[in-house]
């Protein structure tokens, strides 16, 4: 079996197109998932041999930008666009719908499981044959959660960076050593 030659970018404008293209696959997904439901295309997909295969895909996708291989990049970032509409297109064949976004919202947690904000916990369902793992919360339970001293931290944090919000929250390790100056 010959070996396909890898291009690597070699300058910054090979970087930024690789960036781009990534970026293009990136957004394109989001986009979906913003309709459908974090992974809930895959997760549900009728077609067992569809999801194997773009499975397959989204690992090539992955491991071309791993090994910064530029020309992987392009090739299999369009190749995983054109399966996520294959996806969406069996999604809607099997009858299943765009999520209700006043109904739900969801987010992606640190361990992969799918956090849905609904209006009411106690009246939620999770859609049969979503084999994703869901943590359901009511609107209500949220608001519980406020205690007065975040409402007030989140306030003043406001003042001083207006427009701001908060994307993601990550934990990282902390590394205690010495500051070099």
């Amino acid at each position: 079996m010959a070996k396909s030659k890898k291009t690597t970018p070699k300058t910054d404008d090979e970087s930024r197109l690789m960036a781009q293209d990534i970026g293009q696959v990136d957004t394109f997904v989001r986009a979906l998932e913003q309709t459908y439901g974090y992974g809930r295309l895959l997760a549900v997909c009728p077609d067992l041999e569809l999801a194997a295969k773009m499975r397959r895909q989204i690992d090539k996708f992955n491991q071309a930008i791993l090994e910064a291989d530029w020309d992987g990049v392009r090739v299999h970032g369009q190749a995983t666009i054109k399966g996520y509409q294959a996806l969406e297109r069996a999604y809607l064949a099997a009858g299943f719908k765009p999520i209700d976004q006043r109904a739900v919202i969801e987010a992606v947690m640190p361990n992969g499981a799918v956090l849905q904000i609904v209006a009411e916990g106690a009246c939620h369902r999770v859609i049969e044959g979503d084999e994703r793992e869901v943590i359901a919360i009511g609107a209500e339970a949220i608001g519980e959660l406020f205690h007065e001293r975040v409402k007030d931290t989140i306030k003043t944090a406001a003042k001083f960076f207006p427009g701001a919000r908060i994307e993601t929250i990550r934990n990282k390790e902390w590394i205690d050593d010495e500051l070099p100056f």
